[in-house]
């Protein structure tokens, strides 16, 4: 769980009976002039922008209706819509619609501006700035997209969809009103729905998982495992409805806190290439996500079925099974697809699909189990390595570490290693320094592991303590020393990361060790200042030749 997290919210939320009626208090309050009221033509013939209509008249304010907003909008579509927003001279976003129409409004309110456009904000979307305020108001529960900092254009030419992220984009109110979703048809209420169970369960299994976003995660986990299936198929349940839009808020502000995993992050190319709406493609990989990210997450999930199921399961193990059962069972009784052939998807369309996914780091980082380039029978699929190779690569990394601790490099054995190793090589082809993880449990492979990699041609060799066994210091020192002789020409970087080993490297062991030639630096992952402090008092001699690299998120361990 992080050490360091935050919480973004909207200024205001309004909720219960006749919440649109808040408007007129937000208007004044916010001293509009003229309202922009984003909604789709749709919504707009069944008279679900009517009352909001009739509030701003009745504040005799002007008015400008854009019920053109595309579904799933491509990010060209989104510019045009900003670019004639732009001309109406409107000093308020009034967005009625669901995740669609609430991610345009969120966007335009950022460009009415000549500083940027929506591509530049996909190359770096901290340039956004709030131009002009926005009430949300969700026809849908839901994408959570009223709460959210995030929003979500297709990039045809990727055939995906990419999540712009900035928190001003986080609207300034947001008015939860039962009668926008009251009588919403199962099949369009369905998709939206489990989208919100799988923003709670995601955000409750992710890396960046602190107390604020369970705190949220786990609430609208409870009321969309009650209420979900009751808002869909009963149609007069406004008590279900009502849940399910707390549900759906809540969720987005769980995002907000912590972000989504693996379904998210694969689903958008499912949407991007074949325009399945997001909560079918979320709801097809919920469960076979749950399954893989199980190892990892078991202990979570038995927290959530704790607090949302109450059965007889004793076990962690039998409670997270449990879990993923029920989520399993309200996707079907929803009779939503689980299958990519369902919709159309044939055999060589999944390379791209599985391409365009793993893509998506910005939501594949905060997924418990590290999806890594395996095949199903556990060898080394070395295509997708090398696709991971160049990913990292263009995402501006100072170096690739194969074999960190963070991967799966201690599952290898030596062939699928040097595999590895020169794949990873070829594929960087000199455009950064390869690190190569080479330590191991034993002296002996450990030098073994060292000169396959400088055969291979690794630029610097990191070594590990060994580990299972406890080392003494000097037992340590005569570890390393052995090893930078048996390969005097590569350089070395220790690696002190007792957590993992059960082994410390003590200041005093590597002012020693940086006496040898080949040994270059040290990298501490052990979280522990007071083991760096030290350094300072250590004597000049020989330390000026050790460079202390700290752990550098720009370096990760890719197997």
């Amino acid at each position: 769980m992080l050490e360091h997290y935050s919480l973004k919210l909207p200024k205001e939320v309004y909720s219960g009976a006749d919440a649109m009626q808040n408007l007129t208090q937000i208007m004044a309050a916010y001293g509009t002039t003229k309202v922009g009221l984003f909604t789709d033509a749709m919504l707009r013939k069944l008279g679900l922008i009517d009352e909001a209509v009739s509030v701003i008249e009745a504040a005799g304010l002007p008015y400008e209706v854009i019920d053109d907003a595309p579904v799933e909008p491509p990010y060209e579509a989104v510019q045009k819509l900003a670019d004639r927003f732009n001309s109406m001279n409107c000093d308020l976003i009034l967005a009625i619609g669901g995740g669609s129409v609430m991610d345009a409004a969120k966007l335009c309110s950022v460009l009415a501006t000549d500083a940027y456009t929506v591509k530049d904000l996909l190359d770096d979307p901290t340039q956004a700035k709030k131009q002009v305020k926005t009430v949300m108001v969700p026809t849908t529960a839901g994408t959570g997209s009223e709460a959210t900092p995030n929003a979500i254009v297709a990039v045809p030419e990727k055939d995906t969809k990419i999540g712009i992220v900035n928190n001003a984009l986080i609207a300034d109110a947001v008015i939860l009103d039962v009668k926008m979703i009251q009588n919403l048809p199962p099949k369009v209420a369905s998709g939206p729905g489990v989208d919100t169970l799988c923003h709670a369960i995601e955000c409750f299994t992710s890396t960046k998982a602190n107390p604020f976003s369970d705190t949220f995660a786990l609430d609208a986990l409870q009321l969309t495992m009650d209420n979900l299936e009751k808002s869909c198929l009963e149609k007069g349940n406004l008590e279900a409805k009502r849940a399910m839009q707390l549900a759906s808020f809540y969720g987005g502000i769980a995002i907000t806190a912590a972000g989504t995993t693996a379904v998210h992050a694969l689903s958008y190319p499912l949407g991007g290439k074949y325009h399945v709406p997001h909560g079918v493609s979320n709801a097809i990989l919920l469960i076979p996500v749950m399954k893989f990210n199980k190892p990892a997450i078991a202990e979570r999930l038995a927290i959530a079925y704790d607090r949302c199921l109450h059965g007889d399961a004793q076990t962690v193990d039998a409670k997270a099974d449990a879990m993923i059962a029920r989520m399993e069972e309200i996707v079907r009784n929803l009779n939503i697809p689980t299958k990519v052939a369902d919709l159309g998807v044939t055999d060589p369309d999944i390379d791209f699909l599985v391409e365009a996914g793993m893509q998506q780091q910005r939501l594949l980082v905060n997924n418990m189990r590290e999806v890594t380039p395996f095949n199903e029978d556990e060898s080394v699929n070395t295509d997708e390595l090398r696709r991971q190779v160049d990913r990292q690569i263009e995402a501006g990394i100072h170096a690739i570490f194969p074999f960190g601790t963070n991967g799966e490099g201690y599952i290898l054995n030596g062939e699928d290693k040097k595999l590895v190793l020169e794949t990873v090589i070829d594929q960087v082809a000199g455009r950064v320094p390869v690190y190569a993880g080479s330590g191991c449990i034993s002296t002996k492979e450990t030098i073994e592991q060292s000169k396959m990699a400088e055969a291979a041609g690794a630029d610097v060799l990191s070594i590990i303590t060994p580990s299972f066994a406890k080392a003494s210091q000097a037992e340590l020192i005569t570890h390393y020393e052995t090893v930078a002789a048996a390969v005097p020409d590569m350089p070395i970087v220790l690696y002190n990361i007792p957590a993992r080993t059960g082994n410390k490297i003590e200041p005093e062991t590597v002012a020693k060790l940086a006496q040898v030639d080949n040994i270059v630096g040290a990298k501490d992952s052990s979280g522990d200042w007071d083991n760096l402090a030290p350094f300072n008092q250590l004597p000049d001699e020989g330390i000026e030749a050790l460079k202390q690299v700290l752990a550098d998120d720009k370096a990760k361990g890719m197997c």
